[in-house]
């Protein structure tokens, strides 16, 4: 039975996925900002068996995150998964039409964030048998453009801190991969898309259709099922990889 953490588990993607590790999981901390979403989800988890927590954590400070791995390391000892599925983004603008204040809050939640989750919770992986780290990347990490610009930036970044740490943690048997999702339906993607669903209520539908190669837009629980394998044992030999799951977005 694994211990689990899940950061940005509230809802969404990371909902999706702290629900999929969850399976078969001792216990599953829960770290978000969203005090509602987060306590539903645990109060899900608990009625499905599993010894569900919340922690109150905000990902890009230092104080928060170091008294969330203790409260983990106080109650279990050690991890076996930890996974880092915070994003925050700005879907309409580019670089020149970015405020200096917004495009660091992106850059300290979103890779700031990553480094400080990471610093903090690959101490807990390094019992026995090893933990591994899952960080949640974007394929927009890997595709220019002219929106999405700031979050594209802390996505790249992200990209090449989980390779870094691969290579230094190889050699201790603690695995870091990245997942790329493409373009997912969530309650962000929703909340963006408010103006348009009301027009066409297949609005998401119709983009998928057009913009990927396979014609949709993935689910949560596609990235989740994703996330679940690459931190099992059958992906033994397999760290520092970025593998999209986009629907061929990004070929």
């Amino acid at each position: 039975m694994k211990h689990v953490a899940v950061a940005g588990g509230a809802r969404g993607i990371g909902g999706a996925i702290a629900r999929r590790l969850a399976r078969g999981a001792a216990k599953l901390y829960v770290l978000d900002l969203d005090d509602a979403a987060a306590e539903a989800t645990v109060r899900d988890l608990r009625r499905e068996g599993t010894g569900a927590e919340f922690i109150r954590c905000d990902i890009s400070s230092q104080e928060d995150v170091a008294g969330a791995a203790e409260r983990v390391r106080s109650a279990s000892g050690r991890l076996d998964i930890a996974v880092n599925s915070v994003g925050i983004f700005d879907f309409r603008k580019g670089l020149m039409d970015t405020p200096e204040a917004e495009f660091d809050r992106i850059i300290r939640v979103n890779l700031k964030g990553a480094f400080l989750f990471s610093k903090a919770f690959v101490p807990l992986l390094r019992g026995e048998p090893k933990g591994n780290m899952v960080h949640i990347g974007s394929v927009n990490g890997v595709l220019a453009g002219t929106g999405l610009s700031a979050y594209k930036v802390s996505k790249a970044a992200l990209h090449m801190l989980a390779r870094c740490m691969a290579l230094e943690l190889a050699h201790e048997g603690i695995r870091v991969n990245v997942v790329m999702p493409g373009w997912v339906e969530t309650p962000g993607e929703r909340a963006w898309a408010t103006d348009e669903l009301a027009k066409d209520p297949d609005f998401f539908k119709k983009c998928g259709a057009r913009s990927i190669p396979m014609g949709r837009l993935q689910t949560p629980e596609e990235i989740a099922e994703c996330v679940a394998f690459v931190a099992s044992e059958a992906a033994s030999a397999i760290t520092g990889a970025l593998i999209p799951v986009s629907g061929g977005l990004g070929i």
